[in-house]
């Protein structure tokens, strides 16, 4: 594959717990500046939830699916969570530099860490919970804890 050249367009990651607000940020970036910025889809084994879109909230792949894409370098970074691999392909780095946006990723802090051993230099935000109590609250609904 080619080298990605990001320099004039460096990524976003939003990072931070689960249910802290990640999503309704970069809806509400994407909503405001559809010209500028473009969410990067994670590829995962996890299965869909009822809610979810193929292709739009995750891209929804088997194990034998994901191991054949790291085994062919496809992925930025990739990390296992809970029991389900995660990554990041470079595939949907290319679509937001050809549209001339920047692209908004919502990836795990040990994502974060490889993305930061890398070339594409990204931006990293983390986005916290307004309390701790907060943050027990929204992951024991999560099944985290």
């Amino acid at each position: 594959m080619s080298e990605l050249n990001l320099d004039l367009k460096r990524p976003v990651v939003i990072c931070g717990p689960s249910g802290c607000g990640k999503s309704t940020c970069i809806r509400t970036l994407i909503t405001r500046y559809p010209n500028s910025f473009r969410y990067c889809v994670s590829h995962t084994t996890r299965p869909r939830r009822p809610d979810e879109i193929h292709g739009k909230d995750y891209y929804f792949i088997s194990n034998e699916e994901f191991d054949a894409a790291v085994n062919k370098d496809e992925f930025i970074e990739h990390v296992m969570f809970s029991g389900h691999y995660y990554g990041t392909s470079k595939s949907e780095l290319r679509k937001a530099e050809m549209e001339k946006r920047v692209c908004l990723m919502d990836i795990d802090i040990q994502g974060v860490e490889k993305l930061q051993k890398t070339s594409i230099n990204p931006i990293c935000i983390f986005i916290r919970p307004r309390s701790f109590a907060i943050l027990v609250s929204i992951n024991i609904k999560l099944s985290v804890f």
